[in-house]
């Protein structure tokens, strides 16, 4: 995992394209569903038959976002621990910054879109779901029990109420550990937050919740970001990954016969996951590995560096787009074309607004938790 943006720069560059990759995956899935009926006439082509199954992993390309997620917020923030009212605000400052912008353009998108499609009556885009998007409380409209669904029909948006609960959610978690539990094994510690993901998702079945449902999948967050102390710092995590890595295989070969649950599947494939991204982390800087990546790794960057820049704006937006234009019954590769623009524009997007000040979102987030907790040192 080399190629620094510039010198002293904690930005991977391949990171960018892995989310233009996931990005990418998950708007094949969402074009081929949403135009389904035109495309039922070429399945059996090997053509059709690939990108079909290539637009299958789209849930894997969430978890890897995940992943990517916990792993980005290592490296930005480095030696500067989120363990004091200053930084933790400034690290919470620094995320609202990030995720906010895009996000408000995703709602007034999506209710633009609703006009548009003559279905804003319709109960998907009421003020009430509004306010529970903007609480960022959405779930996957799947899910029994869930006390809100993503704005609008924009079904992706139910994976970003989970990231703005783990970015919230480390400090407090940073600050426990480090005051409560800094003797303890990590080891110990990571399968009691794996029993404890379990039980969240146990609880949940029978009483919804979803904050208990942000938890259950934090545990892949959190594993992207011990990896990235393993990058910055070497730390080692043979064990804990193993153990994780093992647990995935075993429910998915055989527990999964016994108490099905896509929530637990989720987990697993997430688990599994991040084993994987620990272990190319770990070798990533010998020399032998980057020798075997250089290639792969250029390929990857010259194809989907891009794209991976604008990758959360095209993620939040693309949806409410491909429906307008199967609404109004435009042309199959004049979608593509206007697509394919349309997230050249969502980079632009993203750059541009990651460049706003927004000093409004500069509060005291965290008096009342060092207060309420006894986290001062």
């Amino acid at each position: 995992m080399k190629h620094h943006a510039n010198p002293g720069s904690s930005r991977i560059v391949v990171l960018d394209s892995l989310r233009g990759l996931a990005a990418m995956i998950v708007c094949l899935h969402h074009f081929l569903f949403i135009n389904n009926s035109y495309f039922q006439v070429y399945r059996g082509q090997s053509w059709y038959d690939t990108l079909f199954y290539i637009s299958e992993f789209n849930k894997e390309a969430v978890l890897f976002f995940f992943v990517l997620s916990g792993f980005s917020i290592g490296l930005s923030l480095k030696n500067k621990t989120p363990d004091s009212p200053e930084t933790i605000n400034e690290y919470i400052y620094r995320r609202f910054k990030r995720i906010l912008p895009v996000y408000v353009i995703a709602l007034l998108f999506t209710l633009f879109s609703g006009f548009m499609m003559h279905q804003a009556h319709l109960p998907n885009y009421s003020a009430w779901n509004m306010l529970g998007n903007v609480l960022f409380l959405q779930t996957a409209d799947i899910i029994e029990g869930s006390w809100f669904i993503p704005y609008g029909f924009n079904g992706p948006l139910w994976s970003l109420s989970f990231e703005f609960f783990f970015y919230c959610f480390f400090p407090l978690v940073y600050l426990i550990n480090r005051k409560y539990l800094g003797r303890i094994n990590i080891l110990v510690k990571y399968a009691v937050l794996l029993a404890l993901s379990v039980a969240a998702f146990a609880v949940n079945k029978i009483f919804f919740v979803p904050y208990f449902a942000f938890f259950s999948s934090f545990i892949i967050w959190f594993s992207g970001y011990l990896a990235s102390r393993t990058y910055l710092k070497g730390e080692t995590y043979h064990l804990l990954f193993t153990g994780a890595f093992v647990f995935g295989i075993l429910y998915l070969a055989a527990g999964r016969h016994f108490l099905s649950s896509n929530t637990l599947v989720f987990i697993c494939k997430g688990l599994l996951m991040a084993a994987v991204f620990y272990l190319i982390t770990f070798f990533s800087k010998s020399a032998t590995a980057q020798t075997i990546f250089k290639w792969p790794v250029w390929v990857l960057n010259k194809i989907f560096n891009y794209v991976g820049k604008g990758s959360y704006a095209t993620y939040a937006l693309h949806y409410p787009l491909m429906l307008m234009l199967r609404y109004f019954h435009v042309n199959i590769m004049v979608q593509v074309v206007v697509i394919l623009l349309f997230i050249i524009l969502c980079t632009t997007i993203e750059e541009k607004t990651i460049r706003w000040k927004l000093n409004m979102l500069r509060l005291n987030y965290t008096a009342f938790f060092f207060r309420r907790f006894n986290l001062a040192s």
